[in-house]
């Protein structure tokens, strides 16, 4: 057990290998199944649920060997107990609405109660919105940021290089893809996500900020932009987009300055 430590203590003095490895471990377990390997079936609820399995496990092996406190991981605020999760939360799922004005009102405005409304008997349901963001935020967030913390790097320094961590792990859609284009593009997207997660993270100091966002983000899906051009409430449409964008990056650092 002591060389256990030992060794997990050396690996966390090297920041970037230590977020690769996270990434390859929390990648590496979808594929420990036989029948999961087959990128056809990724969909079907028997691979799905063997997944979910795999990447809660890798959770709780984050949980076990990550050398930060509960606090440095920001699980626990004994300061704030439940009100602080539930501030923190609801302060991650307001700045990323912000973001999200202009896709909302699409939403709204063609909006279809048997396709917007979550399914939570389907178990896609429960991996696209709901375990899989949150998997991901405690991985990516919870057990790697506060590594580079610790390791010294600055907050912005944190923000900028964290996040491709979380985007090395979409790699292996390259198998589902075909092609590297879709790819590096989930991979680009995924990287900037990832460095606004890391902020509200960072931030609020809370992982539940982020994961609720995560959920919020993977529920709403990428932005149909060419949809919002095409849209005949076109002229509601594009404002409200830009509003959201720089409603965004005014109103998050006010937001993220109550926690500090």
């Amino acid at each position: 057990m002591e060389f256990i430590r030992h060794g997990v203590r050396e690996a966390a003095k090297w920041p970037i290998g230590w977020g690769l490895g996270w990434s390859a471990v929390f990648v590496g377990s979808i594929y420990l199944w036989s029948d999961s390997r087959q990128v056809s079936r990724r969909d079907d609820p028997p691979v799905v649920k063997k997944r979910l399995i795999s990447v809660l496990g890798v959770c709780a092996l984050g949980f076990a060997l990550t050398p930060a406190s509960l606090k440095e991981q920001g699980l626990w605020n004994p300061h704030g107990g439940v009100s602080w999760i539930l501030f923190t939360s609801a302060a991650g799922l307001a700045s990323v609405s912000v973001l999200f004005l202009g896709p909302i009102l699409q939403r709204i405005l063609t909006w279809d109660s048997e396709e917007d409304i979550p399914d939570l008997s389907d178990i896609l349901t429960w991996r696209n919105v709901i375990v899989a963001p949150i998997a991901e935020e405690f991985v990516f967030r919870s057990c790697i940021v506060p590594i580079f913390i610790q390791q010294g790097w600055s907050r912005w320094a944190t923000i900028a290089v964290a996040p491709w961590m979380f985007s090395a792990a979409h790699l292996h859609h390259i198998l589902r893809n075909q092609r590297w284009l879709p790819t590096l593009f989930q991979m680009a997207y995924t990287a900037l996500f990832g460095g606004i997660s890391t902020y509200l993270y960072l931030g609020t100091g809370s992982v539940y900020a982020p994961a609720l966002a995560h959920c919020f983000c993977n529920y709403m899906g990428f932005p149909d932009i060419q949809g919002a051009l095409e849209h005949k409430h076109r002229a509601l449409l594009i404002p409200a987009y830009i509003i959201g964008l720089v409603g965004f990056f005014v109103a998050t650092p006010r937001m993220m300055s109550l926690f500090s």
